[in-house]
């Protein structure tokens, strides 16, 4: 059973990994590797109003693939829940930007890219990157 937050109780608003994200391996295939407290969804931000309500929790478990080797969440919340009211879009970010700006100068000189390299951009939630 995942830990919890004191005042927090454990939702159901998730359904556990049933096989790998990336190569589909059935979950006996999956290692535990970390467990952390099971956390509020993301994005469900609270008013100073609203800070003593109880918020749902969803339990945070690492899993490494032993045929991939993936590493990936083993709940999965329901997209439609965490992103409906998505707040965070790196892009509006100026400094973000040219953080991303500086990195991909670096990684072109480090790897020797070019206009035929294939770069794959893994998290951004928006393209900034």
């Amino acid at each position: 059973m995942a830990r919890g937050i004191p005042g927090f109780t454990l939702t159901t608003g998730y359904k556990l990994r049933e096989a790998c994200a990336l190569c589909a391996a059935p979950a006996g295939r999956f290692q535990k590797v970390l467990e952390l407290a099971a956390t509020p969804p993301a994005n469900e931000f609270v008013t100073r109003d609203e800070i003593s309500t109880a918020q749902d929790l969803i339990p945070l478990s690492l899993l490494l693939c032993g045929v991939s080797g993936h590493l990936q969440l083993a709940e999965i919340a329901d997209p439609r829940r965490l992103f409906q009211h998505y707040v965070y879009v790196s892009g509006t970010s100026s400094v973000f930007v040219a953080h991303f700006a500086r990195l991909a100068t670096a990684l072109v000189n480090r790897f020797e890219l070019g206009p035929e390299s294939f770069v794959v951009d893994v998290g951004s939630n928006d393209g900034s990157c």
